[in-house]
Parts: structure tokens; C-alpha cells; sequence
């Protein structure tokens, strides 16, 4: 069931600012609702690209998919009316998949959001299409459907092709950014990399001397990280699948005797792919999760510090922020071309850990949001709670502790910026909100994508190409939310 505590899926009040202090105003860092379908341990927790739907899996064997408009899809935070009759109510139940003979594992939307793939404990890889939606226009050829009927149940999916391979339990799935290839990580110590269009097996990546626990795709495409019992990272080269790197000096004191291993160690690139933030290492006399800059060569840069256990999952907003009072980009800032646009792309610069991208030259407002920007995370823990963080704070901002009942072992960022989903093995999702003036303001998408692809080139890449959806109802709640920060720094302005 779902149930609203606090700030609804953009109804009244969501983002509203104004007064924190009513009897009726959750504290910051809202819950929005706890999600409690699942009838076991829920293991993995996702937001589609586009922030719309909503999916988890646990021991129950059950993928199920939620509308949850709260995570930045059309209609988030629009108030009001909530789309008349053809539109569910937030958090309502749309699908349940249940293809797999044993526990779910991992559940991952490629970023168009026309597939999703599950794994567990069956060994097996599934890829699942959407067939068909009320109001959406027919099969998944596209993201997701941007309407579902009012009852539960109405969107219909089918597995499109088992990836069959592992000798054993899979734990964990990342896309390519072109949504091309699939990397899967298992306790057979391997991680296999799959071509989509045909499920042909393109890789065995065997570097690991124990279990593999998480596997991250670089957004700029060419790595793949992967972690295991055996106390390492290891960076792959998607060029001839060899070995960039190991890391391990973090990682040589990890506790792992029984009572605090996890079965799932989620790592997590920046959306820049400059830094590789890891779970899962301890540092006398603390659990700690290192980030790695890629421009150093995966040096560690710096450790998260603030929790009691092991930290098991780890999470980049997809997002770029500023701080609230930021001028607004140029409207006119070309994406291509004119002004500073054949200069060499500047690399990032690190500052206590945030990723602060270099403009291409030119200078002027546009310039000074490129140099602003910094990026948000979120760390979760077998000490039952969450941590989140502006990647250039030495503590973090907000502390959640004892979310739950059990581990927090997944977290999902929604498309806006400021949703963050959780779970844990005590079989429930919480969605909780947070405000600009906590986190910073979402850089538009369109200068966004120019940050992103100028650090991209510096890389070696051509383009960010994993694009975050957009949608006119985003666009326009971003241009707001731009006006409405700049006139309370510039009230006559």
C-alpha cells in the first residue's frame, strides 16, 4: 500500500517555500510515502529516467512498478488537479512482473526507459518491454507513457529475452549510456557484459577473487567499475575489456565477518564520470565510503565519513546544482559553436570533493554557473539509515538515522534533483523530498548538458550521451525555479 506523509507527488505544498513553521509543514527532507507491497525483503529500488515510474524487487520474487510523478516526471509538483480521470493517484500500483523462480536481486531502466532488466537468484538475467499502456500510445518503443487509467494494473509488459550465463546468483546490473550493453555482476566472481539487440554475450570480465557484489558503467562510456568480497574496485576498459586500475588500500580493512557483510555493495559514478564514489571500506576507527577522482588516475580524493556500520550503497544525484541565488544562465549561451567553442575543453577541477566544471570561456553568467556547479549524493548503510551530501561538504547535511528496520541497501534519485528513494530489507520504500534550499538549485537541462559534454570531451569522450528525458512541464518548472531563487537574492531586480 502507499501511504502520503507529508508533501504529496506535487500537490499543495511541494516546493511551495514560504513559511516552514505550520502545524501542517513537514520538517525538510519530507517523507513523501512509504511503498509496503512487497510481502519480503525488498533488495533494489529504481527511478526511470524520466522520474515517472517507479520500480522494486525483493526476496518475493515480484518486480513491481509504481506511478510515482513525485520523482520528476510530467505533472511533478504542478498542484492542483492531479490529471483528472485518466490519471492515477501517486504511488498507485501499475504492473507486476513476476518472471523470475527465485529472488529479485537488481531491477535497472535502460535511460530511454523502453526496457527494464531484472536479476536474482536464479542466475538469470531478464529484459522486460512495455506492451501496452492506457493513454500511452501503444508498445515501449518510447520512454514511459505519459497516462495509465485510473485502476491498478493497466500496464501490460512481457519479457522480451532471458540473458542465460552465471554460474550463480546475479547481484547487480548497470547500463551502457547508450543502452546498448548490459554488465551484470554475480557470486560466479565474474561480471558479463551483454549486447541488447540480440543478447549475445560481448565479455567475461573475470578479474575478482570472490563474490562481485556491484557493477557501475561510466557515464562517459569508456569504464566499467565493479566490487567484490575479494576487498577491491576494479576499473575495466570498455575499449579491450582489460584492467584500468585496482583499487584496494581502502577496502584492506573492510569488516567482514558475518553479521556485517552485505550481500550488495552498490557503487556509483558522478553524472559527470569524473569521480567514482565506492562503498564498504573502514578506516580505523571508521566506515567510510571513498571517492576516487578519474582525473588522477582513481587516486582517492576523499572519504564519507558518518556512519556506524558499512556503508552498502551509494548514489550520485543525476543533477548538477547551484548554490540558491545563482544568476541564471544566458538564455542566448550557445550548446555548439560560437563564441570559446574551438578552445581545448577545460577539465574539472576538484575542491574538497565536488565536481566543479570549467566553462568553455566567455565568461559572463553562463560561465559563472558552469564554475558554480557541484553535484549531491547519497550513501546508505547496514546501520539502518542514509546520509546525503553536497560532494564538496566535509559532513553531511542532512543525517536520516534508523530509517528502517533492517539494512538500507538501494537508493534512486528521482529526475528532479530533490527526490530521493530508499529501501531496505525490512520490505519497505520510503520517497522523501528535498527542497533547493537545501540542496542548491537544478541546473536547466540545457546548460546542464553542456557542463556535462565539456567535461565529457576532457575525458576523451565525445558527449555525455545518457541524457536525462526532458519534458515541457520540466523545462518550464526549472525556468520558474531559476526566476523564483534569483528574486529572493535580487528583490528589486
Amino acid at each position: 500500500g502507499s501511504t502520503a506523509n507529508g508533501k504529496g507527488g506535487g500537490g499543495a505544498g511541494a516546493g511551495s517555500g514560504g513559511d516552514d513553521g505550520g502545524a501542517d509543514t513537514p520538517p525538510e527532507g519530507a517523507l513523501l510515502a512509504s511503498l509496503s507491497s512487497h510481502s519480503a525483503a525488498i533488495n533494489c529500488v529504481r527511478w526511470s529516467f524520466d522520474g515517472s515510474l517507479l520500480a522494486s524487487a525483493g526476496d518475493d520474487g515480484v518486480v513491481l512498478l509504481y506511478e510515482c510523478r513525485g520523482g520528476g516526471g510530467a505533472g511533478a509538483g504542478s498542484g492542483g488537479d492531479d490529471g483528472g480521470a485518466d490519471t492515477p493517484p501517486e504511488g498507485a500500483l501499475l504492473a507486476s512482473l513476476s518472471s523470475h523462480s527465485a529472488a529479485i536481486n537488481c531491477v535497472r531502466w535502460s535511460f530511454d526507459g523502453s526496457l527494464l532488466a531484472s536479476a536474482g537468484d536464479d542466475g538469470v538475467v531478464l529484459l522486460y518491454e512495455c506492451l501496452r499502456s492506457v493513454g500511452g500510445g501503444g508498445g515501449g518503443g518510447g520512454a514511459t507513457p505519459s497516462a495509465f487509467g485510473a485502476a491498478a494494473g493497466l500496464e501490460s509488459w512481457r519479457c522480451r529475452r532471458p540473458l542465460r550465463g552465471h554460474g550463480g546468483d546475479v547481484t547487480d546490473l548497470a547500463w551502457s549510456p547508450d543502452g546498448a550493453r548490459l554488465a551484470s555482476a554475480s557470486i560466479d566472481n565474474t561480471v558479463l557484459v551483454w549486447a541488447v539487440a540480440d543478447g549475445r554475450r560481448v565479455a567475461v570480465l573475470s578479474g575478482h577473487a570472490g563474490l562481485v557484489k556491484g557493477v557501475a558503467w561510466d557515464p562517459v562510456g569508456r569504464f566499467i567499475a565493479s566490487q567484490g568480497d575479494d576487498r577491491s574496485v576494479i576499473v575495466w576498459r570498455t575499449a579491450d575489456w582489460k584492467v584500468e586500475r585496482r583499487l584496494a588500500e581502502p577496502f584492506a580493512d573492510a569488516v567482514q565477518h558475518v553479521h556485517s557483510l552485505s550481500f550488495f555493495l552498490r557503487l556509483s559514478w558522478s553524472p559527470c564520470g569524473s569521480q567514482l564514489l565506492t562503498p564498504n571500506a573502514f578506516r580505523r576507527p571508521n566506515h567510510v565510503a571513498p571517492l576516487f577522482g578519474r582525473a588522477s588516475g582513481f587516486e582517492t580524493q576523499l572519504d564519507f565519513v558518518g556512519h556506524r556500520a558499512p556503508v552498502c550503497a551509494t548514489r550520485f544525484s543525476p543533477r548538477l546544482y547551484v548554490p540558491t541565488g545563482t544568476p541564471p544562465p544566458a538564455l542566448a549561451a550557445p550548446l555548439a559553436g560560437g563564441e570559446g567553442a574551438d578552445a581545448p575543453p577545460a577539465g574539472p577541477a576538484v575542491n574538497g570533493g565536488g565536481v566543479h566544471a570549467v566553462g568553455r570561456g566567455g565568461g559572463g553568467e553562463s560561465g559563472w554557473v558552469d564554475s558554480a556547479s557541484y553535484t549531491c549524493l547519497a550513501l546508505g548503510s547496514k546501520d539502518k539509515g542514509a546520509t546525503v551530501w553536497k560532494a564538496s561538504a566535509a559532513t553531511p547535511f542532512i543525517s536520516l538515522a534508523k530509517m528502517f528496520g533492517s539494512d538500507l541497501v538501494d537508493l534512486s534519485w528521482g529526475s528532479d534533483g530533490y527526490t530521493l528513494a530508499a529501501c531496505s530489507t525490512d520490505g519497505h520504500v520510503m520517497l522523501l523530498r528535498f527542497e533547493a534550499e537545501e540542496l542548491g538549485v537544478v541546473v536547466p537541462r540545457a546548460q546542464e548538458a553542456r557542463i556535462l559534454s565539456t567535461i565529457a570531451r576532457s575525458f576523451g569522450g565525445t558527449a555525455v550521451v545518457a541524457q536525462l528525458p526532458e519534458s515541457i512541464t520540466t523545462l518550464v518548472m526549472e525556468d520558474a525555479l531559476w526566476g523564483r531563487n534569483r528574486g529572493k537574492e535580487n528583490p528589486g531586480g
